[in-house]
């Protein structure tokens, strides 16, 4: 444009933005996969996500590596009568690590000047370390076509791997990281807390707030009544216990006796979790027990500013994630639709690059549910109409709700769990135990971030108590 001026954007810089534009449109137009966020820079140009001919998201996530213009067809490899066979790519040690640790399959595309798209999977067999700097082939007859979908589909696959986790869990996970243990015991009580029908003579903190949340606050009160005799001393031992609980230096047995409190009516002590928290996976856990209850109260802007108050300190990456879920859901209650967007799709960055945390397969699966409501993902995944038997589901396993969240979806973890529990509940037992099942699901999945999950619950349990009280009335 004659007579402007001002900073030069490069040739080289221009044909990356458009060969990562033409590769989007690619691969959400002829594949119809998800395009995700690259708001978060891992040295991979884009992540796209692999979507069944049903149009159900995998949960899965392929790197593409794009690259466009002459430069990148400088060093050609031809066969004996001179013909060009391909192109090598030549990279760093560092994308190399990154690009084939297993984790995350990638491919590399290159775009001739006439747009021509050729492509090849990035991977350690297939790497030439005969040179200076690692390199691959390209191969001139491997261009980029809808008949590739399959082959690209089943590589994406290929290095995921799900979480082992199911059944009973006897004695609880072992060998837990201290920064991970109370995420874990909020998020996977299951294989925190030790077995119902199991004495335990020395109970961690964590192992009593993970009880609690999964709903054994019976097995909790009979490590606390330990020799204590008539129901008088029953219930001094027990107050005892909590007031021991509450004084001591593990965070987890405060949090404990604080749950404790809120299920027999009284949450004052929930209130100082957050100011006696002192590692930043305290501060974390402290921020979503306290956004959970700020919900509760219908209060979203003092949720959010619980969530923000902590984004700032040195988390580790899923409790990181696990805080962005919660920014994205209080943001969406605000309005704030574009800004929740960007929250939800970093919290799915940081959780694909930490497939091994049990956790993370779950926040992960809460925040593309989540971007999936925003209309965000691209393709049409919403209009599957998938049909599960969730009976059958709860009958080939004694816990289903996490296997399910692993697959992201929470609605069917939420359906199964619910029936589970209602159904393995007594008719004598429902007016005492119900409300506190319905309390822990409606905390787990607050604590979690699912939105759809926490409202069905919270309506579930009003029904309860509308048909307690006309019950009652009848009485």
């Amino acid at each position: 444009m004659p007579g402007t001026f001002g900073v030069r954007i490069s040739p080289e810089a221009r044909r990356g933005e458009g060969g990562e534009n033409q590769v989007k449109a690619f691969f959400s137009d002829t594949f119809q996969w998800c395009i995700m966020s690259k708001d978060i820079d891992f040295g991979t140009d884009l992540w796209v996500m692999p979507v069944s001919d049903e149009g159900i998201p995998s949960f899965v996530v392929l790197g593409v590596q794009v690259k466009k213009g002459a430069s990148y067809f400088r060093h050609p490899k031809k066969d004996e009568q001179g013909n060009v066979i391909g192109w090598w790519f030549g990279f760093d040690a560092n994308h190399e690590a990154s690009w084939t640790n297993g984790r995350i399959a990638h491919i590399v595309v290159l775009i001739s000047n006439e747009g021509t798209m050729y492509w090849s999977k990035i991977e350690s067999s297939q790497i030439d370390r005969s040179s200076r700097k690692p390199k691959i082939l390209v191969y001139k007859d491997h261009v980029l076509e809808k008949t590739d979908e399959e082959e690209i589909y089943e590589f994406a696959c290929s290095t995921y791997e799900k979480s082992a986790f199911n059944g009973v869990v006897w004695n609880g996970l072992k060998n837990i990281k201290n920064q991970d243990r109370i995420r874990l015991a909020m998020l996977a009580p299951r294989v925190i807390a030790p077995h119902v029908n199991k004495h335990i003579d020395n109970l961690k903190g964590h192992e009593a707030l993970a009880s609690l949340l999964y709903g054994n606050e019976y097995g909790l009160e009979w490590y606390w009544r330990a020799g204590s005799g008539s129901m008088a001393d029953v219930a001094m031992q027990k107050g005892k216990r909590k007031d021991e609980a509450w004084a001591s230096s593990d965070w987890c047995w405060k949090a404990a006796a604080a749950f404790y409190d809120y299920l027999d009516g009284q949450g004052g002590r929930l209130d100082e979790l957050f100011s006696v928290a002192k590692s930043p996976e305290e501060q974390a856990a402290s921020a979503v027990m306290q956004f959970a209850f700020d919900i509760d109260n219908n209060d979203w802007s003092a949720a959010l500013q619980h969530i923000e108050a902590v984004m700032t300190y040195n988390l580790y990456p899923v409790d990181k994630a696990w805080l962005l879920v919660h920014e994205s859901w209080a943001k969406l209650e605000l309005g704030r639709k574009d800004e929740a967007i960007s929250a939800g799709s970093n919290a799915v960055s940081l959780c694909l690059q930490n497939p091994d945390d049990i956790t993370a397969n779950g926040i992960c699966g809460v925040a593309v549910r989540l971007l999936w409501q925003y209309d965000w993902i691209w393709g049409n995944v919403k209009s599957s109409g998938r049909q599960v038997d969730t009976a059958e589901v709860i009958q080939s396993s004694d816990n289903p709700i996490f296997w399910w969240l692993e697959l992201g979806e929470c609605g069917i973890a939420g359906n199964a769990v619910s029936n589970r529990w209602l159904h393995s509940i007594g008719e004598a037992e429902k007016t005492h135990s119900l409300r506190r099942r319905f309390i822990s699901l409606i905390l787990q999945t607050a604590f979690l971030g699912d939105r759809d999950a926490w409202k069905r619950y919270c309506c579930l349990q009003a029904e309860n108590a509308y048909a307690q009280i006309e019950d009652d009335n009848e009485g």
